[in-house]
């Protein structure tokens, strides 16, 4: 059965690569270029990427009993102990819509992409926590209590990017080396919207942004003149990551309360290992005529993220304390890229003439 697949899928392919090349072949003729001098795989001077993409998103936060005591010293109290499960976990699938602008010098083989945006909802994602209290054992002694809660939410995620790279077109492969700065966005909503009684509205969001540096390899290998198959492999480096903590109650007779917090720092004091993730992927593209291609991603990141420093938060004339625990994500996805190809020449990216 696998074998019958395997030939049916590669059938396809063949079927699209000749179709392509017929049609490019008949758009070149117009204008009296060659289809072997004029098209060299999937790269272009100036191309635009956009499309959905999907991903499965798997957030988990370790707590410890020495972040609970730190948190404790700042009242001048001791945990005795922990009861129950600390948990904060999130998953579930989010899909969305990207865009991405790319240019490859033709002389000098650098390439410029920007702004490598987008922007997914997670519709039905899970919260798998616990709720926390705090009771008093004794002479300013306590323990901390954790009982199971669960419930779907909303959330919304954004991405943005600028990358640099170098781009070099050897005689059976592509490679090209990249580096840059990608920001994400999280909007985390943590209100079980089943449990707020009528007539009150609550605001109970993290609101999370990590700015990281990515040193990747893409490799192509094009299998025709039309189709390209690839890989490619990478670090990313936690630069700046932020939390702001936002909590606000009213009701329909003009009474409200309101949280104020300033931001934790993400990783504070974390060492190299807590703030490195890694990516990974492959991409098929097909050419379709001159200036369309079509490229399927599916990809894979792992994050880590040490905790944060401790801040304070005043809530309705009460003060207190609060920390990000560290953190480990996993996200697995799919993008569906529909490209267009805005210059063709002569000459394919990486390769200079006089």
């Amino acid at each position: 059965m696998m074998k019958t697949k395997s030939l049916l899928i590669a059938l396809c392919i063949l079927n699209l690569s000749v179709s392509a090349a017929t049609k490019i072949t008949e758009e070149l003729s117009e204008t009296g270029k060659d289809f072997t001098d004029s098209l060299d795989g999937p790269y272009t001077e100036h191309t635009i990427y956009f499309g959905p993409r999907v991903d499965y998103i798997h957030y988990d936060e370790k707590f410890y009993l020495c972040d609970f005591q730190e948190l404790a010293d700042k009242d001048g109290a001791t945990i005795v102990r922990i009861d129950g499960d600390p948990k904060s976990r999130e998953y579930g699938v989010n899909p969305g819509f990207f865009f991405t602008y790319q240019y490859i010098g033709k002389k000098v083989p650098l390439s410029f992409t920007i702004p490598k945006a987008s922007f997914q909802i997670g519709f039905f994602n899970a919260y798998d926590g616990s709720t926390q209290d705090r009771r008093s054992v004794g002479n300013n002694e306590y323990v901390v209590e954790f009982e199971p809660y669960r419930f779907n939410k909303l959330n919304f995620y954004g991405t943005y990017g600028m990358e640099l790279g170098y781009f070099m077109d050897l005689e059976k492969t592509h490679i090209h080396i990249v580096t840059g700065l990608n920001g994400r966005i999280w909007y985390r909503d943590l209100v079980n919207s089943s449990e707020v009684p009528d007539g009150l509205r609550v605001t109970n969001v993290e609101l999370y942004h990590w700015l990281t540096a990515p040193i990747k390899t893409e490799i192509g290998f094009p299998v025709s003149k039309t189709f390209t198959f690839g890989v490619n492999l990478g670090l990313k480096f936690l630069l700046s990551g932020r939390m702001k903590y936002i909590l606000s109650l009213s009701d329909n007779y003009g009474n409200s309360a309101k949280a104020f917090a300033n931001p934790v720092t993400l990783a504070h004091q974390a060492n190299f290992f807590d703030k490195l993730g890694i990516c990974a992927g492959l991409f098929f593209q097909q050419r379709l005529s001159l200036r369309k291609s079509i490229k399927v991603s599916p990809y894979f990141e792992y994050f880590y993220s040490g905790k944060s420093n401790i801040g304070e938060i005043d809530f309705d004339s009460n003060s207190g304390y609060f920390y990000e625990p560290a953190s480990k994500t996993f996200l697995i996805g799919l993008s569906i890229n529909f490209v267009k190809h805005l210059e063709i020449s002569d000459q394919s990216p990486g390769n200079s003439v006089d």
